[in-house]
């Protein structure tokens, strides 16, 4: 009787699993309102006339 060597059959199998690591994230959102402050300052103008009337004595 011939034997051969003996054969070797690996079976391999593979178990997967998932670890989920948390990371947070806030957001912060900002509305900013903007007042512009402008100071003024306005100028009046006026004109007067003025008549002197002198009496002569004669």
């Amino acid at each position: 009787m011939v034997v051969s060597p003996t054969q070797n059959v690996v079976n391999t199998t593979t178990n997967q699993r998932t670890i989920r690591r948390g990371h947070p994230t806030h957001i912060v959102n900002v509305n900013r309102n903007m007042t512009r402050v402008e100071n003024y300052y306005p100028v009046t103008q006026s004109i007067e006339n003025e008549n002197i009337v002198k009496a002569l004595r004669l």
